[in-house]
């Protein structure tokens, strides 16, 4: 029905939900950011479409849109859930790259593919993301490589970040704990607030221990 209005409509909302959209829906709302139609938009989730077929370049139109900053207001911005492709992967490493996602708050790549890897290669590169304040990246296929280039390498660009989700990410070891760690005990990300890791880490009771005191110390739960 949301598609089925006017342009000019569509130009007053502020914010459009799709979850488990058809992957023509999720197409034709990209299309749409794409030619400006949706430039007031601060609240955007597309979720779920990873069944759908075509899910998986589905959601092309909608990055380039966040490519050339189609979406100057967006502050929170759910992506959950998705078969992201590879094109879509390079457009949101490009927005981030020349700041068309510098209004973000909020950023929410779990249960995707590949996203999260953009995000990071993005940040150890220098892309800025100062409004970002949540960031969930729960059960998105990221490994310690990738956590040290969001924490060590990209922690410029994450200044506000308040609350970071990494749970149900297998691939990450004990190693990431002691990066994270190094990040908080010399006074990086300094408004983090709450860490989430996988509960599976910590088996080394060194490990367990350097992320709870300096945790502890930094009152981050």
């Amino acid at each position: 029905q949301l598609l089925r209005k006017t342009p000019a409509n569509l130009s007053l909302a502020k914010s459009v939900c799709l979850v488990e959209a058809t992957s023509s829906n999720a197409a034709a709302l990209g299309r749409a950011a794409a030619h400006g139609n949706l430039r007031n938009i601060e609240l955007l989730t597309v979720s779920d479409t990873r069944a759908m077929a075509g899910g998986e370049d589905a959601l092309e139109p909608l990055g380039q849109a966040l490519a050339i900053g189609a979406l100057p207001r967006l502050q929170h911005l759910n992506l959950s859930g998705n078969l992201l492709s590879g094109g879509f992967c390079k457009t949101l490493e490009a927005a981030c790259e020349t700041g068309a996602l510098s209004s973000l708050i909020g950023l929410n790549l779990s249960r995707t593919t590949r996203a999260a890897a953009a995000l990071a290669q993005a940040l150890a590169g220098g892309a800025r993301l100062a409004c970002m304040k949540q960031l969930y990246l729960a059960d998105a296929g990221i490994d310690d490589a990738q956590v040290e280039n969001l924490c060590t390498r990209g922690v410029g660009g994450l200044g506000g970040l308040q609350e970071l989700y990494l749970c149900n990410n297998v691939a990450i070891t004990d190693n990431s704990l002691y990066v994270l760690s190094a990040v908080l005990d010399r006074g990086a990300l300094p408004e983090l607030q709450r860490l989430y890791v996988p509960k599976a880490l910590g088996e080394a009771r060194e490990a367990r221990s350097a992320i709870c005191a300096a945790a502890a110390e930094r009152s981050v739960r």
